[in-house]
């Protein structure tokens, strides 16, 4: 068994779960790619995106001589390395939310005098497309879309003195697209738990459970496709009231940072106070009603928690892990159909431990039209199938 040291392992999973789809490293060995930062020391990579249309991954790390700054791997040692010393010196340009939307790499971080939207030209330059406003405080989400009439487009949300929590929608000044309030609360309740959809829109929860607050609210904001400067806004649901939109409870944050460029269908956790917390989908396509239960996969008033929840672009699948109340916690998949509209839609993927035992289905990372999954204190791989579910190591 191979074992590695504490501050190279989160690094080697990562990469031994992306790369055993382009071979780069043989199937069965984690390996260490490079160690960034020599020595006993750790130079704690995150916030890890691939761009398929340069083939690398790119991610944060820290060194003692520049601080935290954007780095670049192919899978080999001598393909990894810093991209640019954003803020020169040992100073960090700390680069956060790092997202690929219409093949260009787009995250927000500092210069030295200015925080702001950047983008990576080429190989090792990074350009600041724009500034944040002067009364932005503080990024809580930086979300991402892309613009019908430009390369690309970004959602990002601060804190205004003057109006409360504000939601930006900007082309960037590099396209001279003016920035535009998408949604903003003069009472600053807070906007969190985004879900960026289908290259337009983004949902985000406002939290009104504070003083003076009556409750969660969900909303969607975005643009016309036939009319790119004209935001649109709309309620979806509520955790108060008593009609259908009312529901006792919802979370949005199923995964961290997640991001569906193309999805048109979206999967959260909601409890109206009848089933239970169940699965809840987003359709982009029934603006009738484009909130509706998925399934009650644990029937009447109990639960089945769902969590843990990834889309697999290529398949246009979400998988999660639920308890049905008869197999455990096991992994489950869905197209997305409501089940009061198609039964056999979402379905128990694979019963890991069969019987009431739990497989699990937990640290779910997508690699192309495959996921990876802890189950059982392995390592598995699913192509969407139950056939294609398997124990790796």
């Amino acid at each position: 068994m191979v074992k590695l040291p504490q501050k190279h392992l989160l690094f080697a999973l990562f990469f031994f779960g992306f790369f055993f789809q382009t071979s780069l490293v043989s199937a069965n060995t984690p390996q260490l790619v490079k160690d960034i930062y020599s020595g006993t020391n750790g130079s704690t990579p995150k916030y890890f995106v691939y761009n398929r249309n340069t083939g690398k991954l790119y991610f944060q790390a820290t060194t003692p001589d520049y601080g935290a700054e954007l780095w670049q791997t192919d899978g080999t040692v001598a393909g990894t390395s810093q991209v640019m010393d954003l803020n020169p010196g040992t100073s960090s340009s700390n680069p956060t939310y790092l997202t690929v939307s219409a093949g260009q790499l787009i995250f927000q971080a500092q210069n030295g005098s200015d925080t702001g939207i950047c983008y990576l030209e080429g190989t090792s330059y990074i350009a600041m497309v724009t500034t944040l406003p002067s009364d932005f405080v503080m990024a809580r989400r930086l979300s991402r879309t892309v613009f019908p009439k430009f390369d690309y487009g970004v959602f990002y949300q601060g804190v205004d003195g003057n109006n409360g929590n504000v939601l930006w929608g900007d082309g960037g000044q590099f396209y001279n697209y003016p920035r535009a309030v998408l949604y903003t609360n003069t009472n600053s309740y807070p906007l969190n738990k985004f879900l960026s959809l289908n290259s337009l829109n983004t949902l985000f929860r406002v939290d009104k459970t504070g003083a003076n607050g009556n409750g969660d609210e969900l909303w969607f904001v975005g643009y016309d496709g036939n009319q790119p400067d004209q935001a649109i806004s709309q309620l979806l649901m509520t955790s108060y009231g008593t009609d259908d939109t009312a529901l006792g409870n919802f979370t949005l944050n199923l995964s961290d940072d997640p991001y569906y460029p193309t999805a048109d269908f979206v999967v959260f956790t909601a409890d109206n106070g009848s089933t239970g917390t169940e699965p809840w989908v987003w359709r982009s396509f029934n603006i009738e009603q484009p909130v509706d239960l998925l399934m009650d996969i644990n029937p009447g008033s109990a639960s089945s928690y769902p969590q843990n929840v990834v889309y697999v672009y290529p398949l246009n699948l979400f998988f999660f892990q639920a308890n049905d109340g008869s197999t455990g916690n096991e992994p489950w998949v869905t197209d997305g159909t409501p089940e009061s509209f198609f039964s056999g839609s979402t379905h128990i993927l694979k019963d890991i431990d069969p019987g009431e035992n739990s497989g699990g289905f937990t640290v779910p990372m997508v690699a192309g039209s495959n996921v990876f999954f802890s189950s059982l204190g392995g390592l598995w791989i699913t192509d969407g199938t139950e056939a294609g579910t398997s124990f790796v190591k």
